[in-house]
């Protein structure tokens, strides 16, 4: 950003953007005006159609089966929950983003087996990484892959949903007790 010239406030001023409101030490003092506040009103994100909404999250539950069957992983996605526009807009209403809440929980195995899958899973990490994020490493790769499912989704913590008390519904919960899926309860 550079500083508007002489001329270019001007023409701002005169198109009642900005208004000149005086001089304070020296430099110029300026205000915005009503065609520039409605810039402050005007959506910044492309907005779609909450049943296409509704389309990601059911991608987001595939792929986290899909992510769940992998022998490999130290971790598995035990819940999934919808909650925002998308859960609580029509089908012909539009929404700005698809609010998930993903939990993501280290399996319950042996001490050799989870050894065995973690010593797997460092092997695979760059030495630069500090210990806390080694720590998070592999819970992190998982909601980047489901993230890059769209980039209509944003990723909350359940403590987000339970401090303003938001309207949710579980789409997906896993086990990781018996390793495997649960029903869901579709209630809101």
């Amino acid at each position: 950003n550079r500083p508007v010239s002489g001329s270019g406030k001007l023409a701002l001023e005169r198109d009642d953007w900005i208004a000149y409101d005086g001089c304070a030490n020296y430099i110029g003092r300026w205000r915005t005006r009503r065609k520039a506040h409605r810039l402050r009103a005007t959506p910044l994100i492309k907005r779609f159609p909450i049943r296409e909404g509704r389309r990601i999250a059911a991608q987001v539950v595939d792929e986290a089966r899909q992510i769940n069957c992998d022998p490999r992983s130290s971790r598995r996605v035990t819940a999934i929950t919808l909650f925002g526009s998308v859960l609580t807009g029509g089908d012909e209403d539009e929404a700005g983003d698809i609010d998930l809440v993903i939990d993501v929980e280290r399996r319950i195995l042996t001490t050799e087996e989870m050894k065995r899958i973690t010593l797997a899973e460092d092997a695979e990490m760059p030495e630069s990484l500090d210990f806390i994020a080694r720590l998070y490493r592999v819970e992190h790769q998982i909601l980047r892959r489901l993230k890059k499912i769209s980039n209509k989704i944003s990723v909350h913590k359940r403590h987000d949903v339970e401090t303003i008390g938001a309207p949710h519904r579980l789409l997906y919960a896993y086990d990781i007790e018996r390793e495997r899926e649960l029903p869901v309860d579709t209630a809101i």
